[in-house]
């Protein structure tokens, strides 16, 4: 399915969603088991659809290699290897070992579960892969890379000068000048050490190299991203939920996020998506973010002429708006419940910082197991709130 036809599937079920929810409010039965089965099933036929539109959207921007392409780069893969292992046998130098960019598991063929399954006479079925969701936050927040630092230092101005009204005559006084502070985004290293077995690497009839670099990159993307929302902090990045709260939403502290109460037990309502939209200063471009069975509740809502608040994609690229604004889908935000910091509303680029040091590397060790080569996997990366007054949160009262 194209990725016009896939805009066009969502927004004739959202019509049909809202239909069943409009006739299901009219007659009573909101709450009934039917009308959320029914509810329910026509949420998780959007959400599928949405995922797909996602899928198809990163397929386009992705460059399309022919067969006879990718043959090429294997081979060439291949040359860069085995030349890097003959110069560090040759000359002992580890510089030789860090060139090779291979990320692989634990993989031994006597076990069908750690690699087995992948050393056969014939497999020419297609792998069936799980798909895991992340929280994109790289693609809206601000992203640093250092050169030669292990850290981003750099300067809160937050407070503003005094000044006062003078007559011609009137004396001067001192007035006060700004206060500044500094902050210190450090980044992080996140490791991984597979290995696999010397049989494996000759016998396998796919591409395993290639196949777990990809399983292996994703498993990074999803941890970092995960600290970025919820990480403590601690040899982590730290993540935006973790802040404390202010005391007044409305008013700004250095090293606090504001909070919104949703005003209602377990969920949230479109008076409190309101007032946390409004709490945002008129300066920033706020989005909002959620996870996808809070988004499902935002599908749901009306504001006070009866109006949906959130709205469909209207065409490839753009996300589905929620009040107008971006929706954006945060999947290691908590779900919608009592207590839960469910939605956040910023704008995520002044709000967000991150860091990169080192991307992926790998230094390969043949020698340390034998019969294995082990693959040191390992990324250097950070992130902090920067901006505490570009971003305010809504919590779910209990």
């Amino acid at each position: 399915m194209e990725i016009k036809e896939t805009i066009e599937e969502i927004k004739t079920l959202t019509t049909s969603l809202r239909s069943e929810l409009d006739k299901a409010v009219e007659k009573g039965e909101k709450d009934s088991e039917l009308t959320v089965a029914k509810l329910e099933k026509l949420n998780d036929k959007i959400d599928k659809l949405e995922e797909q539109k996602d899928r198809l959207e990163t397929a386009l921007k992705q460059k399309t290699v022919s067969p006879e392409a990718k043959n090429a780069e294997v081979a060439e893969e291949k040359a860069k290897f085995d030349a890097g292992m003959e110069k560090f046998l040759r000359t002992g130098d580890k510089k030789y070992m860090e060139e090779l960019k291979t990320e692989l598991k634990t993989l031994i063929v006597a076990n069908d579960v750690n690699g087995g399954y992948l050393v056969s006479a014939d497999r020419s079925g297609r792998m069936v892969q799980q798909i895991f969701e992340i929280s994109p936050i790289r693609q809206v927040a601000e992203v640093i890379n250092l050169q030669n630092a292990d850290a981003y230092e750099g300067i809160f101005d937050d407070d503003e000068a005094d000044a006062e009204w003078v007559g011609e005559q009137s004396t001067r006084s001192d007035t006060d000048t700004a206060d500044i502070g500094n902050y210190r985004n450090v980044a992080f290293e996140l490791s991984a050490t597979p290995k696999m077995s010397l049989k494996m690497m000759e016998d396998g009839f796919l591409d395993i190299a290639a196949w777990h670099e990809q399983k292996v990159t994703n498993k990074f993307a999803r941890k970092e991203n995960a600290a970025f929302v919820n990480g403590d902090g601690v040899s982590m990045p730290r993540g935006f939920l973790t802040y404390a709260a202010s005391s007044d939403a409305d008013v700004y502290e250095r090293g606090t996020i504001g909070q919104v109460s949703s005003g209602a037990a377990t969920t949230f309502s479109f008076d409190s998506l309101i007032e946390l939209q409004t709490t945002l200063k008129s300066g920033y471009m706020g989005s909002f973010a959620m996870n996808r069975k809070s988004v499902r509740v935002a599908r749901q809502l009306k504001d006070n002429d009866n109006q949906y608040l959130w709205q469909p994609s209207n065409q490839a690229g753009e996300p589905a708006t929620l009040l107008g604004d971006a929706l954006l889908k945060f999947e290691d935000m908590p779900d919608t419940g009592a207590g839960a910091l469910s939605v956040a509303y910023a704008d995520w680029r002044q709000a967000y910082q991150i860091v990169d040091r080192v991307g992926i590397s790998v230094l390969r060790d043949p020698y340390t197991t034998k019969g294995f080569v082990k693959f040191y996997t390992r990324k250097r990366t950070g992130g902090m709130v920067v901006g505490f007054d570009a971003i305010k949160l809504l919590k779910i009262e209990a």
